[in-house]
């Protein structure tokens, strides 16, 4: 070979040389379909500050880490509360932690494989945990029905003014039925959300079904004693007819994913379902304002059912949706996945769908949108991952957002003589996912690393000191939240 062309076939070798070598050191393979789309934003995660650890309660269930599935703050900050599912015990949990001294505070069996639906991990949105107003009550959405447990010891006046105890913290103070149109003769239908109003007295809302349609509780006894089944209204069949009749023309048969209570004012409620994001006035049973979520960096294509349409992009799922109001000015904040299926249990998953996502290997993709109070798209804050959660600081203008890394692989085709029409075998992978902490300006101000699968949930302190993530390693983690600049 000529001096020249060697010179230059050598230098080509340690360009590539050097690239391999970082790409093995921040864990990228140059093959990886996602590199190009994602190297701006992995750069900038790489040099963002990172966050402080400050202390994580791991649970395991035999050799398996359990997957935690929902974490929330009380409104003291002085507990945490999380759900998760043990695999192999199939069964879930709410847990209760103090944050003074770390502790377990107490743990109940809250679902299981055999009272309740065979397919447990199949929702993601299933078990989430909300709290009340005054920390009374821990909230979870369940198959067809909504438990309330006691967040503290409720008690009420009895004669000579004695304190009689109703339910002592822990227990399942008791549980709201829902009439969950069943998904088929096997499995009942689920609360797909579920929230406590952030108003006075308690009162929550529920969703379910498909057709969606809303339930709503409230407390209407005055008296000391903690509201009992005969406490809690619903609304009169007129108006949950009204209702139902307005979620139905809505959502088209799309189920509620999430229930995001207004951040200012009580009668406004957003819910986010498919790829639809609405505030709806619960009060008036109107809609006052719906938008809909396409990525449009990836226009549609002719391919299996879907259609191509000029200037639409790509179908993405609503996640997530909270506000927050900093500065004067109401924001939306919208967690989005790729429609694909990122969230199936771990490991090998026959299917006869190989266009997951399009090519294979194929990794999850997401983001989170920033909107005005019109419904206007002002920022995007793109993930290396799917997005599933975002929580927003009540007291400074920053959010932070729970990342969902999973990619899935084609490992075996069955290449046998036979039916042309087989499944073929797709391996689930867990990726290192983490946590974002952005202003309202979509900047990226810090980032927490540490789980090493997808994180399911996100949570801010009262007090904005504190985050809480937690995730399907096992782990439920806490932060020391970004100092004010």
């Amino acid at each position: 070979m000529p001096r020249g062309k060697s010179i230059i076939v050598w230098r080509r070798a340690r360009i590539w040389g050097y690239l391999a070598f970082w790409a093995c050191v921040m864990g990228i393979s140059l093959a990886d379909p996602t590199l190009a789309r994602l190297g701006q934003e992995g750069a900038k995660a790489a040099h963002a500050v990172k966050l402080k650890e400050v202390h994580q309660f791991v649970q395991k269930d035999g050799d398996k880490p359990e997957r935690f599935l929902s974490v929330k703050f009380s409104p003291d900050g002085k507990r945490l509360y999380a759900t998760s599912l043990a695999p192999q015990a199939r069964k879930v949990y709410l847990r209760a932690w103090n944050l003074d001294d770390r502790k377990l505070a107490w743990q109940q069996t809250i679902a299981t494989e055999d009272k309740e639906n065979p397919m447990l991990d199949s929702r993601l949105k299933l078990f989430q945990v909300d709290v009340s107003p005054g920390g009374s009550y821990v909230l979870v959405n369940d198959w067809g029905r909504v438990q309330l447990w006691a967040g503290r010891n409720l008690v009420s006046k009895g004669l000579h003014d004695k304190e009689v105890v109703i339910h002592r913290e822990g227990e399942l103070a008791f549980e709201l039925k829902v009439e969950v149109p069943a998904i088929n003769e096997r499995h009942i239908g689920w609360v797909s959300a579920a929230r406590f109003l952030q108003s006075d007295g308690i009162q929550l809302l529920a969703a379910f079904g498909s057709p969606p349609r809303l339930r709503h509780w409230w407390q209407i006894s005055s008296l000391s004693l903690p509201p009992r089944p005969g406490f809690m209204n619903e609304l009169d069949a007129k108006k949950e007819s009204q209702t139902a009749a307005e979620f139905s023309g809505l959502l088209k048969g799309s189920r509620v994913t999430c229930l995001a209570p207004h951040p200012t004012d009580s009668h406004l409620v957003g819910l986010a379902g498919g790829n639809l994001i609405w505030i709806w006035n619960w009060k008036t049973a109107k809609v006052e304002r719906r938008w809909e979520i396409y990525d449009h960096t990836k226009p549609l294509t002719e391919k299996g059912s879907f259609i191509a349409y000029e200037g639409v992009g790509q179908v993405v799922r609503v996640y997530d949706l909270e506000g927050t109001f900093s500065s004067g000015e109401l924001r939306w904040v919208s967690a989005h996945g790729d429609n694909g299926a990122p969230f199936a249990p771990s490991g090998r998953i026959p299917t006869w769908n190989v266009n997951v996502g399009g090519n294979l290997p194929w990794q999850s993709e997401g983001f989170v949108e920033i909107w005005n109070r019109e419904g206007k798209k002002l920022h995007r804050c793109v993930h290396q991952g799917a997005v599933v959660s975002v929580a927003c600081a009540k007291t400074a203008p920053w959010l932070v957002s729970a990342e969902f890394r999973k990619q899935v692989k084609l490992v075996a085709i069955d290449q046998t003589p036979g039916p042309p029409e087989r499944p073929v075998i797709l391996e689930y992978l867990d990726l290192p996912s983490c946590i974002y902490v952005w202003d309202l300006d979509g900047k990226l101000l810090a980032l927490g690393e540490g789980h090493q699968a997808g994180i399911t949930d996100v949570a801010i302190a009262p007090s904005d000191d504190l985050i809480a993530s937690c995730g399907i390693g096992g782990t439920v983690r806490l932060w020391e939240a970004p100092k004010p600049r």
